[in-house]
């Protein structure tokens, strides 16, 4: 699938050099496609399939911190996915379910690489995701596709800010070090 050699093209180019790291980030790009397709299919998101993710990316960054990445980066990493799983979590219920679940669930997941990067990268993934989309619904509202009161999935717009978001702080890397 094309958009899913993009993905991994585009994270292994930033995070190249950064081990586990990249290992865990990878594997969001590319389990992010499959799950991508399903919430369009059918505005879910399977817990077992973002379990298992969470349970695998919270591995592969405890390699990360165990082989010299460093255990508060850990920490940091596990605190921005709880806080990103609370953030959305309640999204969800104050908006009756417009955001659902699945999303906030999945958004705690993807915290986790981000937050390993420290928070700012936390809260630029988010807002990246929350802006794309917002950008999808006005085109869509643009072109007649879905009304005022339709809803959109989040899953794919989760995916492309966290990727879009690893993609900028590893292309910054380079000039921090």
């Amino acid at each position: 699938m094309p958009v899913g050699a993009v993905s991994a093209g585009l994270t292994a180019a930033a995070l190249s050099g950064q081990g586990w790291v990249l290992a865990a980030a990878l594997l969001l790009s590319v389990a992010g496609v499959l799950l991508t397709a399903i919430d369009l299919a059918v505005r879910r998101l399977p817990d077992p399939i973002v379990w298992r993710l969470a349970v695998a990316v919270a591995a592969l960054l405890a390699l990360a911190a165990a082989t010299g990445g460093g255990w508060a980066a850990y920490g940091r990493a596990l605190g921005a996915g709880a806080a990103l799983l609370g953030v959305f979590g309640l999204m969800s219920l104050l908006t009756g379910g417009q955001l659902g679940l699945g999303d906030a669930k999945l958004a705690g997941v993807l915290g986790m690489p981000l937050g390993w990067f420290g928070w700012p990268l936390v809260v630029f993934g988010a807002l990246l995701a929350v802006l794309l989309n917002g950008l999808v619904a006005v085109v869509l509202l643009a072109l007649r596709r879905v009304g005022w009161r339709g809803s959109l999935p989040m899953g794919p717009s989760l995916l492309a800010g966290a990727l879009l978001a690893l993609v900028v702080v590893g292309l910054l890397l380079p000039a921090a070090g």
